[in-house]
């Protein structure tokens, strides 16, 4: 069952107009609430300072007296892109600062699960640990924090996780989130790290270390292109602060200057350096790295991006890319199941256009691969998903996946509170979340979780509306206005990519690898222009018609040089 998309079209939220754009980029940047020059000025100086940030100032000082009396530092990273950056974002600039005792542990999504575990605790003694610290997660660590305190060790959580009813009795807990810090809510793992080492940097030089060690101080900007990486493979919100790191990140890229591991990925995954994007960093680069925690181990993705020759860093992203495909693969075998489960439901009655949401689970699905599945299944039928699978322990791992106007987190949280038991622990966003249950709770968490969302929902949400920034002229469809764009970017999350619906004449079609249509199209007006359709071909295909309705966003393709427009369509109707 896929969910019937409903066209819209933002609309300029003020009349104001920068000066020096043309009434389409005003109208594109003002729905977007971009009103004013400062609003995409991206350099360095408009960063929100890092002062404001929970505990930051505290954290500082202790990692600042670690360095300084060389006490064993052990990061311990999540098993995502946003994790791994994190940790290689630590180990590289807290080498810089000075220290020559640092290392990391990165858990394992299978045996470990998420966070800082008493389990994972042990491992930390173990690698003779006297300062942990947690990137991207740690914040729902009562358990882990509580171990390390009996053994004398001090934590500092650095996250920007949801914070639960309960904090962990942490040295410091630097999180935007524990005291609503409206200015820097919306910074990744990666973004809280980098606030935080500025914050070291600063500590260590009141105390003037850099001189009295003869140690030159490290520009951090030079990191960047791993926060820009964790950011966008992240997804997350892409405000003012967060384009700002991300297209510095990007412009370090741009020129050659990232870590090999990145200009690794970016060979093998056959990207110009010139025009690297965000969206390269999301689709490319993202999933290859996020393929060693979802499969193996993220120590791989990490060292990737750690080494400092690039012949080893194009060895282990060669195999970031082989696990990549392997994940595809998987993946594609899920997908096709948890359809088949769908239609299944569908034709019993158990699943109606009127259920508000979707569970499914099966028992020889992989578990690090049904948070990609649930964003698949939340993308065709327009509703919440969780998708389950069997962890090693016996319980069924979840991954959730939302939409707009539902907060899954929130929904978690008030599932635990009313029906204690039910959930056995959870985490996450307001779009993705993760959580455990025991294999006997599975049929009551789905009923429970259908009435939960009913509660805080509307008609309306369940909408599948697709917005767009109306209709091009044929003059617009071309490879200026797209360079145009493309240079008002970074685009990702809650700044999205301009799109545009239009009207085609289908003049011919080749279909690719059996799901993918390559099409030469006619404009209304006239204009011959190329469009290619991905994943549009599945078991409820019908089909092209000579005249077709587009959604769509204008790319260049440079081929050897050659530069072409192509509309990269994202959803296609027949007339």
């Amino acid at each position: 069952m896929k969910s019937k998309i409903k066209i819209a079209f933002r609309e300029a939220k003020t009349k104001k107009e920068i000066p020096g754009y043309p009434p389409i980029i005003n109208k594109i940047l003002s729905a977007r609430g971009v009103n004013s020059k400062q609003d995409i000025d991206y350099n360095l100086n408009t960063l929100v300072p890092y002062h404001s940030v929970h505990d930051i100032e505290k954290a500082a000082q202790i990692i600042a007296s670690s360095i300084v009396k060389q006490r064993k530092i052990i990061i311990v990273a999540d098993y995502d892109a946003d994790g791994a950056t994190s940790c290689v974002l630590c180990i590289k600039a807290i080498k810089a600062l000075g220290s020559s005792n640092i290392g990391y542990i990165v858990p394992s999504r299978f045996s470990h699960g998420y966070g800082l575990s008493a389990e994972l605790v042990e491992e930390c003694v173990k690698a003779g640990a006297e300062l942990i610290i947690t990137v991207d997660n740690g914040i729902t660590s009562i358990t882990g924090v509580e171990r390390a305190n009996e053994l004398g060790i001090p934590v500092i959580i650095s996250d920007h996780h949801l914070p639960g009813s309960e904090l962990p009795k942490a040295a410091a807990l630097v999180n935007p989130r524990v005291c609503a810090d409206d200015k820097l809510l919306n910074l990744a793992g990666v973004g809280v790290a980098f606030y935080l080492l500025l914050a070291v940097r600063a500590e260590l030089r009141a105390i003037n270390w850099f001189q009295t060690q003869d140690i030159s101080e490290p520009n951090l900007a030079c990191y960047l292109d791993l926060v820009a990486l964790g950011t966008v493979a992240d997804i997350a919100v892409l405000d003012k602060n967060n384009r700002t790191l991300v297209h510095q990140g990007l412009k370090r890229i741009q020129h050659r200057q990232c870590c090999y591991g990145i200009a690794a990925l970016l060979e093998i995954s056959k990207r110009d350096f010139s025009s690297v994007d965000a969206g390269d960093l999301g689709f490319a680069l993202g999933p290859r790295l996020n393929a060693a925690g979802r499969l193996e181990d993220m120590a791989l993705g990490i060292e990737c991006l750690l080494v400092e020759d690039y012949t080893t860093a194009y060895k282990l992203a060669s195999q970031l890319h082989e696990l990549n495909a392997e994940r595809r693969a998987i993946e594609e075998d899920m997908k096709l199941e948890a359809v088949a489960l769908l239609d299944d439901q569908i034709e019993t009655g158990l699943h109606t256009e009127k259920k508000v949401s979707v569970c499914l689970y099966h028992q020889e699905w992989h578990q690090g691969v049904i948070g990609i599945l649930a964003s698949r299944i939340k993308d065709r039928t327009h509703r919440p998903v969780v998708i389950f699978a069997k962890g090693e322990d016996g319980n069924l791992k979840g991954s959730a996946r939302s939409i707009q106007g539902i907060h899954i987190r929130d929904i978690f949280e008030t599932i635990d509170a009313a029906q204690p038991g039910i959930i056995t622990k959870f985490g996450g966003h307001a779009m993705a979340a993760g959580l455990t249950i025991g294999q006997d709770k599975y049929e009551d968490f789905c009923d429970i979780f259908e009435s939960a969302i009913l509660k805080v929902s509307t008609a309306e949400i369940f909408e599948n509306t697709v917005f767009v920034d109306g209709e091009l002229d044929d003059s617009d469809i071309s490879i200026d206005f797209a360079d145009q764009i493309k240079g008002l970017g970074p685009w990702g999350h809650h700044f999205p990519q301009p799109q545009f619906y239009g009207k085609f004449t289908v003049i011919s079609v080749d279909v690719l690898k059996e799901k993918h249509l390559k099409m030469n199209l006619r404009t209304q007006r006239g204009l011959f222009v190329q469009a290619i359709a991905f994943n549009c071909i599945d078991s409820e295909w019908q089909g092209l018609s000579e005249k077709i309705e587009l959604v769509y966003h204008l790319d260049v393709n440079d081929y050897r040089g050659n530069r072409s427009l192509q509309l990269m369509v994202e959803s296609l109707t027949n007339c």
